[in-house]
């Protein structure tokens, strides 16, 4: 048996992934832990404990660890049904709290968002300029 634990090396959130491989009659049986990824390392030790104090077999070792530098991109901003959809998946808030914290948040000066289903800025939208205006903003 080995149990294979990947770790992020990303600085801003390191994570891990638990993938547990069994040799069974000639036989290797791969498994993926289907949490997939986990941000908790004693949890993932937890579960390496736990692999290992299984039986048969008696023991399990680690005979790999893979490190992975990914870069990430910008997000692009969200128009509202993708803001809805995101909320929903990741958050599991329904739509009309979702657009209830969005308004807060947009009332309050955190962000803005656009009020149409448009993810695309005119040709004559002005960066700079805009940038600009929110330099001297806290």
């Amino acid at each position: 048996m080995f149990v294979n634990v990947v770790l992020s090396s990303q600085p801003s959130e390191p994570y891990w992934v638990l993938d547990l491989g069994v040799m069974n009659s000639g036989t290797m049986c791969r498994a993926l832990w289907d949490a997939g990824r986990s941000f908790n390392r004693n949890k993932v030790d937890a579960l390496v404990l736990k692999c290992r104090d299984a039986s048969p077999p008696a023991s399990a070792r680690v005979v790999s660890v893979v490190t992975k530098d990914k870069k990430q991109g910008r997000p692009v901003p969200l128009n509202t049904v993708a803001l809805l959809k995101a909320c929903s998946k990741a958050l599991g808030i329904g739509p009309h709290q979702a657009l209830s914290v969005a308004e807060r948040l947009y009332l309050s000066g955190y962000l803005s968002y656009p009020r149409t289903e448009s993810t695309k800025y005119p040709s004559s939208f002005d960066v700079a300029g805009t940038l600009r205006d929110q330099t001297n903003d806290n």
